[in-house]
């Protein structure tokens, strides 16, 4: 059968190498050559997939002049103009072709790939089903853009239902694996994405995708044991599965067990080779494991690839603060943030190294940023708040919380933090306003006050009022 393709693929190459050879000699010589409908086709094909558009451009102009009613040079038209964003010149040479060979499959393919990008789906779905209904063998690959047409409508069930359909044609399609997977995360059912992939693989037990999926559902699921045994299944029905090792890696760090994680993040570089992505995840495990030599290594191993790589000079600024060493880790962080000035992670980072570095300005305006990006996080406003307090400047304290309470106000943790600063500032009557308000919130978590300011445990009506809130 192998061979069969083999001579095919040889006897179009040398067809295409004479229809090329006469093209040019044509060309040359100034002459107008005949040539057959499938020359042209070849022709055009063969400049389109160069990337050749002026040539693909002067094959259709002479096809139209010798074939002027060859539907699939009209098509090719059409795709031509699709190639240039003229969506809708593309869509009017399809409807006068459409009228001379209405089901011809071609046509209709491109023509619903046309409305899928005016993103009419709609009407692309519509021209798919014509052509599933008139196809002669290319059934897959119509209900998989009909699938992905589908997601486009948030209509994740009837996807689903397509994608299943492709694989009773079709059980080792690996997109269609996926994306089931994807639409049942998008569902938010992945207890009923864990059951089709383990009646799949009662049936298919040797499909490595599908247990890769089955291992994302169960790991999205905190079901770790479960997820590392699918990934496992996967692996040992392809051995260079690399992001079966890499998700199975990735299970161990979020459970903590960076000794493992490791394991596998390594065991993944081995099959995929250089990958700054995993070689960061490397360094991040190292970092975890206090191994901070090793840390900074992969951190500029990562470097050496791709100089760009924020998060590896994040990493850096890390680990050179866990040796206590901000002053090296000052430049890495300025590179982070030179990289992605609006990540609030890097930010927050940046603010606290320059607090300890006592490099005030730096400090206030990096939180005003922070606050600026995202005034809904509460850390923020507690740090930003804490930086002051560590100053004994109470005031300048209160003044940040007090900025922040219409954005803060309803939560428990804010106002405790606010009590707490205003009993520190002398001013009982506000502070007991807000403690009430954050016992009334939760109760449960009062607790937080005596961390943010031991001495309130001393205070009567501070008791007094815990104890109403209790009974």
């Amino acid at each position: 059968m192998e061979d069969h393709f083999d001579s095919d693929e040889r006897e179009f190459e040398e067809e295409l190498a004479i229809t090329l050879s006469r093209f040019n000699e044509m060309k040359a010589s100034k002459k107008d050559y005949f040539f057959d409908v499938s020359d042209f086709e070849s022709l055009f094909d063969h400049f389109l997939e160069l990337g050749e558009i002026t040539q693909a451009s002067e094959v259709l102009d002479l096809s139209v002049k010798q074939h002027p009613f060859a539907t699939s040079m009209a098509v090719r038209k059409a795709q031509l103009c699709i190639v240039r964003g003229q969506l809708n010149d593309a869509l009017s040479i399809l409807n006068k072709a459409e009228k001379i060979e209405p089901f011809n499959i071609d046509l209709l393919m491109i023509k619903a790939s046309v409305f899928s990008q005016m993103h009419q789906h709609e009407k692309a779905i519509m021209y798919y089903t014509k052509a599933l209904e008139n196809d002669g063998g290319n059934e897959v690959d119509i209900m998989l853009e009909m699938a992905m047409e589908y997601q486009e409508l948030f209509q994740f069930e009837k996807s689903i239902l397509m994608l299943a359909n492709l694989l009773d044609h079709d059980p080792e399609n690996e997109i269609a694996l996926h994306e089931i997977a994807h639409c049942y995360e998008r569902l938010e059912e992945v207890k009923d994405g864990i059951e089709f992939f383990n009646t799949f693989i009662d049936e298919h037990p040797f499909s490595a995708t599908a247990w890769f999926n089955l291992g994302d559902l169960y790991a999205r699921s905190d079901m770790s044991e479960k997820a590392i045994e699918a990934y496992d299944f996967a692996i040992s029905i392809k051995e260079d599965f690399a992001h079966a090792y890499f998700n199975k890696a990735s299970v161990y760090a979020n459970d903590e067990d960076y000794k493992s994680a490791l394991e596998f993040f390594i065991e993944c570089s081995h099959y995929e080779g250089d990958n700054p992505l995993t070689f960061c995840f490397i360094g991040e495990c190292y970092e975890k494991l206090e191994e901070y030599r090793m840390a900074l290594e992969y951190y500029d191993k990562v470097l050496e690839i791709d100089e760009n790589w924020a998060d590896a000079w994040m990493g850096k600024a890390a680990v050179f603060s866990l040796l206590k060493e901000d002053k090296k880790a000052l430049p890495n962080i300025k590179r982070a943030l030179k990289l992605i000035p609006e990540s609030t992670e890097y930010l927050l980072y940046y603010a606290k190294l320059n607090a300890r570095l006592n490099k005030g300005e730096e400090v206030i305006h990096s939180y005003e940023k922070l606050l600026e990006i995202d005034p809904e996080s509460i850390e923020i406003w507690l740090d930003y708040s804490q930086y002051f307090d560590d100053l004994g400047e109470i005031e300048n304290a209160i003044e940040i919380m007090m900025e922040g309470l219409s954005f803060q106000g309803e939560k428990a943790e804010y106002n405790y933090r606010m009590a707490a600063y205003l009993l520190k500032a002398g001013k009982e009557p506000e502070a007991l306003i807000f403690l009430g308000e954050a016992l009334l919130e939760d109760y449960d978590s009062h607790q937080l006050l005596f961390d943010y300011y031991k001495e309130a445990i001393n205070i009567i009506n501070v008791n007094q009022l815990i104890q109403i809130f209790k009974s």
